[in-house]
């Protein structure tokens, strides 16, 4: 029988919880009591101009917290158009330590064709760029520096959440002070991973995603 079937998504946020959120409804001091990082999608501000708002209300003051705060553009063209996506995500970048983005978003909507560039227009300290590249799943430039990601090569079996994981992975590795060399690999060889488990989820360990690094 032939290869994967073709994935589609649905969307279906309308009146959920997150599209009614409202600016001062959240105590983030609270909420980031204890915490060192605040990761957030792309998507959360697409799905209603008050989520727009309070995704830049929890940014800022996760900054003010003194929290590492990484963002995932993940552009949804179901969800807004290029013009909105652009507009309303720019001036969050100023809040912003690590940018994660696909290279066709990062042309899409910030018109930049490579991570460097990204990190110097915005001063964001370090900038992913995922790749559809044959060898490289991803480029990061970060201290001055640029860092690349091998591909993994594993059996597709379901590769929505592929870029979750592989987000999930640069964080996970950061956060145990990993250089962003080793990040990249690790993050590279957890998106891998996911594409051979059936649904959202990237249900492995860190031993299984290191055991993939070290073939």
């Amino acid at each position: 029988i032939g290869g994967a079937r073709i994935s589609s998504v649905l969307y279906d946020r309308a009146g959920s919880a997150i599209s009614r959120v409202t600016p001062g409804s959240v105590d983030w001091a609270t909420v980031f009591a204890g915490a060192r990082w605040y990761h957030v999608s792309g998507i959360t501000p697409a799905l209603s101009d008050t989520a727009a708002k309070v995704t830049a209300e929890s940014l800022a003051a996760a900054k003010r917290a003194g929290l590492t705060v990484s963002y995932d553009l993940n552009y949804r063209r179901k969800l807004w158009s290029t013009k909105q996506a652009r507009a309303v995500q720019e001036p969050l970048m100023e809040h912003v330590d690590l940018l994660i983005v696909s290279e066709e978003d990062a042309r899409v909507i910030f018109g930049a064709e490579s991570a460097e560039s990204l990190a110097k227009r915005f001063e964001i300290g370090a900038v992913a760029i995922t790749l559809r590249d044959q060898t490289l799943a991803a480029v990061i430039a970060a201290d001055g520096k640029v860092y690349s990601a091998p591909r993994f090569e594993v059996e597709s079996v379901d590769p929505i959440g592929g870029g979750d994981a592989f987000c999930g992975g640069l964080i996970v590795s950061r956060l145990d002070g990993r250089g962003w060399d080793d990040a990249a690999r690790f993050a590279s060889a957890t998106a891998a991973l996911k594409h051979k488990i059936p649904g959202d989820f990237c249900l492995v360990t860190r031993n299984e995603v290191e055991q993939r690094v070290s073939r």
